[in-house]
């Protein structure tokens, strides 16, 4: 599947998304974490539409060019890791675009999609392909089925928080733990991979966060547990807090190429605070 194919389809799920006014998702009873001072066309659109757009470009431009951000262009396992990277950043932005009214089911959608765009990375690093393809394939079916209401909206969460922690915490404790859980293969050495890793793990792992804040509160209703800027402030602040743990292990000296560490964390933390104004 070509990049451009892929890109076409996550614009299309995008496309889901309201126009740039507030969505009418507020609880009319629960927490609210946003100022009263809010209104059609906030600063909160901007940072919603406006930063997932911007962040969305950044990680299409890494998915084409990942020797801009590798400084070793023979670190074949930091190149792949990055393009995954890239991938999931590329989802977690698709999934801030998709209306909240439809964007549990268009998740699981748009993560079929990723992981067919990942397919070939994994498997270029000895990854089987059948289990790819199978667990590619069910994310599908449950997409499709999730159009139809049939399984909670927590599953599409659940999915993704498991599947993000599991990268993000246990590499940081053992490498090879990980990536054993995955036909039993032997970590690549790559610090490059290690730390590209962890982040496609954090990214899986807030794009489940927000999925759950936009899940109804109670069984039988609609009502969101917040509001879209607020999940999305959380969401960003979850991922500042994994853009200073990258930060702090000092990337440029781990392989990585002028990596903004100051940025990498302001960015995220800007959204935030600009969604949740």
């Amino acid at each position: 599947m070509s990049f451009l194919t892929i890109a076409i389809l996550l614009a299309s799920f995008a496309r889901r998304s309201a126009a740039i006014t507030r969505p009418k998702t507020a609880p009319k009873t629960g927490p609210n974490l946003a100022l009263n001072l809010r209104g059609g066309g906030h600063i909160s659109d901007a940072a919603i539409y406006g930063g997932a757009g911007l962040t969305l470009v950044d990680a299409v431009g890494e998915f084409i060019y990942p020797e801009l951000v590798v400084a070793d262009a023979k670190d074949k396992e930091g190149l792949v890791a990055c393009r995954a990277s890239a991938v999931w950043r590329c989802f977690l932005c698709t999934v801030l675009l998709i209306d909240p009214s439809v964007v549990h089911a268009w998740s699981h959608l748009a993560n079929a999609v990723a992981l067919a765009a990942c397919a070939p990375l994994y498997e270029s690093i000895g990854f089987k392909k059948a289990p790819l393809a199978a667990w590619t394939a069910a994310v599908a079916v449950l997409g499709a089925a999730s159009l139809l209401d049939r399984p909670s909206k927590f599953l599409a969460a659940a999915i993704l928080v498991v599947n993000g922690l599991t990268s993000e915490l246990t590499l940081g404790v053992n490498p090879n733990y990980t990536f054993r859980l995955h036909d039993k293969l032997t970590a690549p050495k790559s610090r490059v991979w290690f730390h590209a890793t962890r982040n496609s793990g954090a990214f899986l792992a807030a794009t489940g966060l927000y999925l759950a804040l936009l899940a109804p509160t109670a069984p039988g209703t609609t009502t969101p547990a917040l509001d879209r800027a607020d999940a999305f402030g959380l969401t960003t602040l979850m991922i500042a807090a994994a853009m200073l743990r990258f930060a702090l292990a000092n990337p440029n000296e781990e392989g990585f190429r002028r990596v903004p560490r100051a940025g990498v964390v302001a960015w995220p933390l800007l959204l935030a605070v600009a969604a949740l104004a």
